[in-house]
Formats: structure tokens, sequence, C-alpha cells
């Protein structure tokens, strides 16, 4: 008994001392939801399409300072991004600039003006349409001659204005006074984009930007209104609830049990010995997964505060073990404890391995989910119960030797008397109830359809949320969610299957399908199109008779088209490059559409604006699976698919658990397992019939925790099935019920959806198998008589 109290003495230490060294070395912990999500069975494109767009907009936050007054937003502005600036927590801020950078981009562009035609201009040129002269004059002679009668010698049918025109989306701000502005509605919005300099998910760094933007708004005028837009943002509060709710579960809970034990035991010494095996398990666990995995995720502590409800079930019933029934009268104080301090562990230790293996198991079950995160709950979870079953086992009958339990006599009275009226499964009236019940609720439960909607795990609140999407409509912002991936063999490939693709798009533009797009290929070119742009423009508009002499002729502009026809020829075809391309600030706009190479193939995506429904939705999937190369993205229902897949196949692996356990308990119980499991399993058919009646969504979550329900459940019915109705184990199955759900209830109220769907679950099911477990007890077991059952 020493030789394992000081050799799990060692091995906790050097847990502790490992554990102080990551969180003194300032350990990050995870606060993406999306870690929680499976690993999406995509594409190679796909994958790369993500993650490209995930880099690009994890770091950027977007503000917009709105005000009526049109002179005070553009100071307010100022001010606000010179304080953003001074806290160095920001890579880029785009604020104030000047209209160079437009005349830069129009300079890049100019000396390719010839080999740069939109869609609809080459349509027209191609069918020789009479009307382009009359369009080209009809601009001339209108507002826009400002624009385009200064470009009349290089640009004379306004082609490359067209193009212009064509290629960047509309945007509806404007450069106004250095800052790029929007009138709506009597109020003036001023925008300024950022990029963050760290780790958006960074709980330190999280907190230093979000007193940064804090400090900045406080300096606002009142009348000047801030609107935020960007992932930090739903990441930083995310982060803020999940330490909120780690407090509160862990801290409630620990309470609530306190309560409970000093209310039981009526001693100080108890408790502590109650409590020891719930922290040294959770730093065994924490000390564990900070060694096993990358990261570790904060809803995985959140969660793992639940487990002081289950890990205390091993100590109470070590605590209730020692009992005075169970010691010879003729023995003192001192030696009645001697003698449960040696034979009590003897005496429960079947049934504490069998409780232990069974939750172990279905922790494992829930282990070979595909969730990263949800893999670290239950790594967290067992690893948790195998530190307190090690604490139990190794060090109490060591810490308890000194002196006896004391016990509330009033209480264990009370439990007698409800333990001789409680129902048995042996009367027929409970046969029929049960049986019925058991009918009902799988009628029910075959009706269930489940929810797999990926906004059902939105931990923003509405606020946030309506922000968000007001900056995004005010800035005309393309869907994040929504997108196409090519694919091509090398980039001449790619930049053609885009330049095919988009003409298809044009078409959905017409029929009103979408609003735009945006892709690679608009701003760079094939080689092939840009030498083709050129050919055609010789063909028809620079030659004799062509539609530059219609032009010269119908618009009465004599002396243009010589020297028009001359500034043609002395521009020679010189093809746009991608790397030409790439290497200026000409591309830094759409550098998000290019992802490059990856393994001898190159990949782009074209970003969409303003899809209009499911059924554009469908139609732009089918477009893409008529081309070679091209994949349609739908982000929120790939992944919406992917919960509804692995919910199916955690509904088989709830079954195999089930056929698990049973096997092992008949390896004990014989006959009698189904005695042990029917709790479980009917109080898992209630809870689902409850949320079913209730209206709840019912998803991959709610699985997940009917895994805990059956792990719990087990342990309650393990040892009541092993004790012979004693009094004393059924008031340690009732204070571990009591505790679990103190712990568990508290993580219903949870506002993050993920804890929320697993308290609710585990807090009706822990509820159901304490009215249930006792039901299935026979009075006297064959485990107890020394007898088994034979199968």
């Amino acid at each position: 008994m020493k030789l394992r109290f000081y050799c799990w003495s060692i091995l906790v230490l050097a847990c502790a001392i490992y554990l102080s060294i990551s969180l003194f070395r300032g350990y990050h912990f995870d606060s993406s939801i999306m870690a929680l999500l499976p690993e999406s069975e995509q594409s190679p494109a796909e994958v790369l399409a993500t993650q490209h767009l995930v880099n690009a907009s994890d770091r950027r936050l977007i503000f917009l300072l709105r005000d009526s007054d049109k002179p005070r937003s553009a100071l307010a502005a100022k001010a606000f991004a010179e304080t953003l600036n001074d806290s160095q927590l920001f890579s880029n801020i785009q604020g104030q600039s000047s209209a160079s950078a437009t005349a830069s981009w129009q300079a890049f562009y100019q000396a390719r003006r010839y080999q740069l035609l939109s869609g609809n201009s080459r349509q027209r040129l191609q069918s020789n349409d009479p009307t382009l002269v009359d369009d080209s004059l009809g601009r001339l002679f209108s507002p826009l001659a400002s624009l385009v009668a200064g470009q009349l010698l290089d640009d004379p049918l306004q082609l490359f204005f067209q193009w212009q025109l064509a290629v960047i989306p509309a945007f509806p701000f404007t450069l106004e006074d250095g800052w790029l502005t929007r009138t709506d509605d009597e109020h003036h919005y001023r925008l300024i984009a950022t990029e963050i300099s760290g780790n958006p998910y960074d709980i330190i760094y999280q907190k230093q930007v979000m007193s940064t933007l804090a400090k900045a708004e406080a300096a606002l005028p009142p009348e000047t209104t801030l609107l935020s837009s960007g992932l930090m943002l739903h990441a930083a509060h995310g982060a803020k609830q999940a330490i909120g709710e780690i407090s509160t579960i862990g801290i409630g809970s620990a309470l609530g049990i306190l309560l409970l034990l000093f209310a039981c035991f009526r001693q100080l010494r108890a408790v502590v010995i109650a409590f020891l095996p719930i922290v040294v398990g959770c730093s065994f666990a924490l000390a564990c997964s900070l060694f096993l995995f990358d990261s570790v995720h904060l809803i995985t502590l959140a969660f793992g505060a639940g487990l002081v409800g289950v890990a205390i079930d091993y100590s109470l019933h070590f605590l209730c073990a020692h009992n005075p029934e169970d010691v010879p009268e003729n023995k003192n104080a001192e030696n009645k404890s001697q003698h449960q301090a040696s034979s009590v562990l003897r005496s429960i230790l079947p049934s504490l391995s069998m409780g232990l293996a069974s939750s172990v198991l279905a922790y494992a079950a829930q282990g070979m989910a595909p969730f990263p995160g949800l893999r670290q709950m239950a790594a967290f979870s067992a690893l948790g119960l195998i530190g307190a079953w090690l604490t139990v086992v190794c060090w109490l009958p060591v810490l308890q030797a000194s002196k006896p339990i004391a016990f509330n006599t009033a209480l264990i009275h009370q439990l007698k008397s409800w333990q001789s009226r409680w129902p048995n499964i042996e009367s027929l009236w409970l046969k029929i109830t049960l049986a019925t019940l058991t009918l009902s609720f799988a009628t029910l439960v075959y009706t269930i359809e489940g929810n797999d909607d990926i906004r059902l795990l939105q931990t923003s609140p509405p606020e946030l949320l309506s922000e968000d999407i007001a900056v995004q409509q005010l800035l005309g912002a393309a869907s994040p969610a929504r997108y196409l991936v090519l694919e091509g063999g090398s980039v001449e490939a790619l930049l053609q299957r885009e330049e095919v693709l988009t003409e298809k798009l044009d078409n959905a533009i017409n029929v009103g399908q979408i609003a735009n797009y945006m892709s690679t290929s608009q701003f760079l070119p094939s080689q092939q199109r840009q030498q083709s742009n050129h050919s055609l423009l010789e063909k028809t508009v620079y030659a004799p008779l062509g539609q530059l002499h219609q032009l010269a002729l119908r618009g009465q502009l004599t002396g243009i088209e010589a020297p028009a026809q001359q500034a043609f020829k002395d521009t020679p075809l010189n093809i746009l490059q991608l790397n030409d391309w790439l290497d200026t600030t000409m591309s830094e706009l759409t550098t998000h559409l290019w992802i490059g190479e990856y393994q001898g193939h190159y990949y782009s995506l074209i970003t969409l604006f303003g899809i209009k429904d499911t059924e554009a939705i469908a139609q732009l999937d089918q477009l893409a699976q008529t081309l070679k190369g091209v994949e349609f993205v739908d982000r929120i229902a790939d992944i919406s698919l992917l919960l509804a897949n692995y919910r199916q196949q955690l509904t088989q692996w709830l079954v195999l658990a089930y056929g698990l356990v049973l096997t092992l308990t008949t390896l004990r119980y014989g006959r009698q397992a189904w005695r042990v499991v029917s709790a479980p399993a009917l109080a898992s058919l209630a809870v689902l019939s409850l949320l079913q009646l209730s209206g709840s969504p019912i998803t991959v979550f709610h699985g997940l925790a009917l895994l805990l329900v059956l792990g719990i459940g087990l342990d309650a019915s393990i040892f009541l099935q092993d004790s012979d109705n004693s009094p004393y184990t059924w008031l340690a199955v009732t204070l571990s019920s009591l505790t679990t759900l103190l712990a568990f209830g508290l993580l219903a109220l949870s506002s993050t959806p993920v804890l929320h769907y697993f308290g609710v679950t585990v807090l009706l099911g822990i509820i159901c198998v304490w009215l249930l477990a006792p039901c299935f007890v026979t009075r006297q077991t064959p485990c107890q008589k020394g007898v088994n059952t034979p199968l």
C-alpha cells in the first residue's frame, strides 16, 4: 500500500512540475470554434482555397466611423487610426490615402491597354456590332466626357475605359478628403482597414487589441459611432465567454459539492479527501493533454470542469464504504478504522475498476469521432478519471487510515426508507410501465430528424453579428463562405480555364443569379487572351475603314484617325506575366484570388457577389460540375453535411459502445448483465424523447453527451448491483448524481452551444439514470454470494 502511495506521489509531482513550467512559459490555449469541427474530407483544391482565404481574412479588422457631420467624421477617423498605430499591434493600417494609388493602377495597365478587353467589348467587336461606335460617341458628348476625352488618341472607342469599369466591382466608397467615404441616409462613413500583427486566437494578444479598441472608441466624439468587423472580435468574445464559464462551472460545481458533502459527512477531512481525486485527476489530465496535443482548447477546459461531478464518484464510494455496519462490533474505534482502511479498497476495487473501464470505454468511443476538439475532451475526461481512480487506489487507503467516517445518520435512515419503497423490475406494474415507456420513447426517437446547421454553433451575441453584417453590407463584400476554386496544370492553363468559366458567370449575372464576381484573369488575362485581344483590335478598330474610321467620320473628329492608328502601331505587344503582376502593388487588392502552385499544379479562386438564393447556389454548383478543374465551395453546406454524416456515424458508434459494454458486463454478471445496461439505455431514449418533444435541435453533440450518460449510468448501476442494496452505496450514488447534476446543470446554462447541448443532455440523462438504476437492481446478486450465473 505504501509503495503504491509513493509511486503515484512521484508521478503526480512530475505532472505538477511539468504543468507549472508550461503555464509559466505563457502557454496559449486555443479559442477557435472551428477547432471543434471535423477534419473535412475535401479535395486538395478546396483545402488550399480554404486555408488561403482563412489566412487572408483571419488577421483583417475593418472599421467604419459613422457621423452626420463629414468634417467631424474625418477628424474622428484620423484620431482613431493614430491610436491604433501608436499601439504597434497592427502590421498594416489603411486609413487616409491619396489619388496616387488610383493613378499608379491606371499607369500600370495603360502600357498594355491594347491587350485588355471586357467580355462585353470582345463580343461586340467579334460580331461587328454597329452600335459600338454610337455608344462611344455618346460618351464623348455626355457628362463622362471629362473622363474619356483626355484619352481620345490612346483609347478612341473607350474600350480600355470599359475594361476598367468591368474588372473593378462596384465599390460604394469613394475617395473624399483622403478617406474612403460613403454617404448614406445623411450619414457619412469613413473606412479604416487594418491587419493585426499577432495570432487572432492568442488570448493575451486579444486582450491587448480589445483594450486598444476600447481606448480608441472612448476617445471618439459622442456623435460618432464605431462599426467593426473581423474574426478576432468574435474570437475574443468567445474566449472571454469560455473563460468566464470555466470559472462559473468549476467554482459553482465545487461550492455545490462542498455543501453537499458537509451536509452528509459534517467533516472537513472527509470533504478534503473527496475533493483530492478531483484536483489530482484534473491536474493529471491537463498535464497529459498539454504533452499530447499541440494546443488545448478552452472548451476542453470548460468541459473538463464538469469532470468534477464524475471523478468524485470514486472517492464518494470509497468514503461511503467506510460504514460501521461492515466492521465487527468488538473492535474499538481505532481498530475499526484500521480494519476499514485495509479492507474497504479490496471490497470496492472490482466495482471501481468496472466503473472506470466502462467509462473509459464510453470516452474511447467519443474519441473515435473525427472532431479534434472533441477528441481532446474525450482524452481529457478519460485521463482525468484514470488519475482520480489511481488517487483513490493509491492514496486514500493511506490518508483515511487514521479516523473513521462520521455519517449523517438521519440521512442514512431516510435513504433506507426510500430504498424499501423504491419500485423494482420484479413487480408486474413496473414491467408494464417501463415496457410502455420504452416503446413510446423508441417511436419518438425514430421520428427524430437531426439539425446539423453549423450556424447552431455560433457563439457571438446577436448585436456583434448584426454589426458585422451591417459592415459587410455597407462594403458590398463578396460572400466569404461561397466561392469557386479552380485548378490547372500551368499558369496559362489555369487562366484560360478561368476565362471559360467567367464567360458563363457573365450569363449568370445577366439572368440575375449573381450580382458580380472577381477573378484573377480579369486583372491578369491569359497570354492567349492578350494576344487574341490585340489581334482583334488590329482587325476591327484599327484596320483601314475600321471602327476608328467610322468614329472619326460620324463624330466629325478630324485628325484623330492617323494619330490613333500610329499610337497603336508604336505600342508593341507586351504580354503581362504573372510575376510582373505579383511584384507590383497592383495585385494587393486581388492577391487573395491567387493561391499559387502546389505539387506541380496551380490554383486560384473566384469570389462571388450577391448570390440571389438557394436556387442560384444549386445552379452554380451544377455549373462547376460541368467544367473540368472547377469546384463550387459552399462552406456552410459542406460543414453541415459533414456534421450530418458524423452524427449518423456517431449513432452507430453509440450502439457499438452499448454492445461492447454489454459484452464486458456479461463476463462479470452473466445473464444479469441487462440489469446494468438497462438504466443508461432507457435514460438515453428518454432524454432524446424529451428533447424532441421540447423542440430542441438534435445535433451530433447530443449524441456525444449520450456517451457520457452511458458511462455515468454504468457507474451507478454497477455499484448498486454489487452492493446488495446497501444504503451507503445508494448514498454514494445519490451524492455522485447530485454532484454531476451540479456540474453539468451549470454546463447546460452555458451560452456556448457545444457546452449547452452537452449539459442539457447529461442533466436530463443523470436524472433519469438516478430514477431508473435502483429499479433494475436485484436484492441479492450472485456476485455478492460468490456465485457466477452461467451464460
